[in-house]
């Protein structure tokens, strides 16, 4: 299984890439929006492990650009501190 992380903090990305590459699993890392849609336009994943508050373009963001422009119907989850229903309606709306 391919996985993409996409999430600011390197420490928490590299944290769930070290578990899943133990599982067996095959890691892709990106530290922003930008730099996951670059890696999408070039590889295909299993699953996406996305975060919400990130620089140049956030995670809803991104997942709205996945679903509408580049028409990308890979699972998503999304992993955030931000936990309000508000939060959770704006992912899901997102294609999350």
């Amino acid at each position: 299984m391919k996985i993409l992380i996409v999430d600011d903090n390197h420490n928490v990305s590299e944290t769930i890439a070290d578990y899943l590459e133990l599982e067996g699993m095959t890691i892709d890392c990106a530290y922003h929006g930008e730099a996951a849609l670059a890696l999408l336009e070039d590889n295909h994943y299993d699953v996406i492990i996305m975060d919400i508050m990130m620089p140049k373009l956030d995670g809803i963001s991104t997942v709205q650009k996945l679903r509408q422009e580049q028409f990308c119907g890979t699972p998503i989850l999304f992993l955030t501190a931000k936990d309000t229903l508000d939060d959770k309606i704006a992912a899901f709306k997102a294609g999350g």
